[in-house]
């Protein structure tokens, strides 16, 4: 939890705090006061279900961060390292199709996740068309106050995304193996390569294990050929693999992780 100085503006405290602002997760806590908040949010993409609302004390304000974090206190500690490795990867992609995106317009993102708040600051924070769908109902009402100022819906049991087809220059699909069977799995890859255009790109994040006995019961997480298939049966093939990313998360002795970009096969959209 950071207590950002309530005697400076954001441009005060940018020049305080430095890289600091920049390393600020979705996991981590701030307090401030609301001239500054505002101005920072926007430029870093924070939610502002990440702002803590507390007394005048440093004390005050470290048990409101308790009190609001409460028992998932200790599993956000532990997914922090984890997911600024899949971030940071995943904003590598960004600037690269940031580099070929043509000027006239920003680029335009869908996020598809499982607590999808976690992932629309990276896209917030660049001023990007973003729209978000949340995989798990239950965190639809966190998403929508973390990023008001965002389209969040959440993703209905037929898994039909609610956008025409060529909508999107990039889809971000995090975690698609959460809870969910293959068949379902290959519907979710099939909506998203159906809502990005073509030449645009689809981003996959994914925990995976190197391969699994076929007939044992799916689990999370999946394998390196489960994945492949999902991903070949969802586009019908019409895709070609552009950057793999192979991520070793700290504390790990295994790379677990990976990030996947894909191509969309296709005529380009006129704009």
């Amino acid at each position: 939890m950071l207590r950002l100085p309530d005697e400076l503006d954001a441009a005060g405290i940018e020049r305080t705090l430095g890289p600091q602002l920049a390393d600020i997760g979705p996991d981590d806590r701030l307090a401030a006061a609301d001239a500054p908040w505002a101005d920072l949010r926007r430029r870093y993409g924070w939610s502002q279900t990440q702002r803590v609302r507390g007394g005048d004390g440093l004390e005050s304000v470290a048990r409101a961060a308790v009190d609001e974090l409460g028992q998932g206190a200790v599993g956000a500690r532990r997914a922090k390292p984890a997911h600024r490795l899949r971030t940071r990867a995943v904003g590598d992609q960004l600037d690269v199709a940031l580099a070929v995106q043509p000027v006239t317009r920003p680029l335009s993102v869908l996020v598809v996740a499982p607590a999808v708040q976690r992932w629309v600051g990276l896209f917030v924070s660049r001023h990007l068309d973003v729209a978000a769908m949340e995989s798990e109902p239950e965190r639809l009402a966190d998403a929508r106050a973390g990023y008001p100022e965002l389209a969040v819906d959440g993703l209905e049991s037929h898994l039909r995304l609610p956008f025409p087809p060529d909508r999107f220059d990039l889809g971000l699909c995090a975690d698609l193996a959460h809870r969910r069977p293959a068949h379902e799995q290959r519907r979710l890859v099939s909506e998203v390569w159906r809502a990005v255009r073509p030449g645009g790109r689809i981003v996959l994040v994914e925990d995976l294990v190197a391969d699994r006995v076929r007939g044992e019961p799916w689990r999370r997480p999946m394998s390196v050929p489960e994945l492949t298939e999902t991903v070949l049966a969802g586009t019908d093939r019409r895709v070609v693999t552009e950057h793999v990313d192979a991520l070793r998360y700290p504390g790990d002795d295994l790379y677990r992780g990976g990030v996947i970009t894909l191509t969309k096969i296709g005529l380009p959209v006129a704009w």
